[in-house]
């Protein structure tokens, strides 16, 4: 049975729910994933090959990600390209901005500053609310997720420390480096 105003390629039921084919999951689900495989790449590349490569691989990424945005008529799939966008920019930023002469602390707030903006810019593009992106007093409650997903991240947190065992940032344990260091790693990473 058909709901008023369906269309007749999406069956939906009697509620107005569409259900979604396996054609269809498959769609929705290749977009990201491609976009995952071509950032790995462009890392693997930045990392291994060249830094210079790697940064045309990322540009290309945020070029097709936005052209794909631009062409499709589903709301969803281009808030979901445009959000996608960020990720490269990441990199692009960490590559291109020019920090040599700042210490190591703030990097991090010095590449994110101009990924919040284009996050923002995002999101009021797509006309999202501050609750639609979780930054509400109620979309930042504690909820059963939040509760199972904490010793996940702790786990996942130690084990990156002692896979990686990173340097300190500072050396010096006085309140303003450790406060800035704290911060930094807090907000920015």
């Amino acid at each position: 049975m058909m709901a008023a105003g369906a269309s007749a390629r999406t069956p939906r039921l009697a509620a107005g729910v569409d259900l979604v084919g396996p054609r269809e999951r498959l769609v929705d689900i290749g977009v990201p994933v491609g976009v995952l495989a071509a950032i790995s790449l462009a890392e693997v590349v930045t990392a291994m090959v060249s830094a210079g490569l790697g940064l045309i691989l990322h540009a290309g990424i945020v070029l097709v990600l936005l052209w794909l945005g631009a062409r499709t008529t589903q709301q969803d799939q281009r808030g979901l390209l445009f959000a996608l966008v960020v990720l490269p920019l990441i990199r692009i930023f960490s590559l291109c901005l020019p920090l040599n002469g700042l210490p190591l602390i703030y990097w991090y707030p010095a590449i994110m500053a101009p990924v919040l903006v284009s996050v923002a810019l995002a999101a009021r593009t797509q006309h999202y609310s501050l609750q639609d992106i979780g930054l509400t007093s109620s979309g930042l409650g504690l909820g059963w997720l939040s509760l199972l997903l904490a010793p996940l991240g702790l786990a996942l947190g130690v084990a990156e420390y002692v896979i990686l065992k990173p340097q300190p940032l500072t050396r010096d344990a006085s309140a303003p480096p450790c406060g800035a260091s704290g911060l930094a790693g807090r907000c920015c990473t």
